[in-house]
């Protein structure tokens, strides 16, 4: 029995760690697509 909720708890382990490194990467990529976009708009501000 110990076995089986050491194994479930390691499942639950991985399950966390893909959406805590889904999240860091949804957040990577929101503030490079922020980054970028705000520097495309300062860029066609400065053009223009």
């Amino acid at each position: 029995m110990e076995n089986e909720s050491q194994h479930s708890t390691s499942i639950v382990m991985s399950i966390l760690e893909w959406v805590v490194t889904l999240a860091y990467l949804n957040l990577l990529w929101i503030g490079f697509s922020l980054v970028v976009g705000n520097s495309a708009s300062l860029l066609e501000s400065f053009i223009s």
